[in-house]
């Protein structure tokens, strides 16, 4: 994927170097790009989006927290660094803390995680202000040194329904144990 990037950056560049008064893009109508998941793309690929943009046309939203492809180390400040290599005028990121996919419930818990985390490990990873719900749902339970006939009893009777978190590596393995529960 590098070397088609790449070797689209060069006939944009080489277009330009041509005919700079030209479009590279042709006829293509445009007002505005808009990227999601940002921090999942390489500093190359974002300098694409910029060039495909035009001047300020560029709108990207991401969360450095999850950035989760590899090879790609992403921070806010990068994107700024290409930015101005391209003589566009980048805004000040904005940081949305309301979360529209889970309720306070699970916000709370994933946050007190993220609390023994940051106490035990404050340069792990970027703090951020707390996620906040639009609305309250059920609070998440955390079970530690439950019995597997236990926890079978309970998904089968009182928390029929719940969802069972687990590493991928040890879902095949959980799943068994727990008599096929969906995990």
């Amino acid at each position: 994927d590098c070397d088609r990037v790449r070797h689209l950056l060069f006939r944009i560049k080489h277009s330009k170097k041509e005919d700079p008064d030209a479009d590279a893009f042709g006829q293509v109508q445009r007002s505005k790009v808009y990227v999601d998941e940002v921090q999942d793309y390489t500093q190359l690929e974002i300098l694409l989006f910029f060039y495909l943009s035009g001047p300020n046309g560029l709108f990207l939203a991401g969360d450095p927290a999850q950035s989760v492809v590899e090879g790609t180390e992403f921070r806010f400040e990068e994107v700024r660094g290409v930015g101005h290599f391209v003589g566009s005028v980048i805004q000040k990121p904005k940081t949305v803390n309301v979360n529209f996919r889970s309720h306070s419930g699970i916000l709370n818990c994933a946050g007190g995680v993220l609390d023994l985390m940051f106490t035990h490990f404050p340069s792990s990873a970027k703090q951020l202000k707390k996620d906040k719900g639009l609305f309250q749902g059920s609070r998440p339970e955390i079970l530690l040194g439950t019995s597997i006939d236990k926890l079978n009893i309970l998904l089968g009777d009182k928390l029929k329904g719940a969802v069972v978190l687990t590493h991928d590596e040890s879902a095949r393995h959980w799943r068994r144990l727990l008599n096929d529960y969906k995990l």
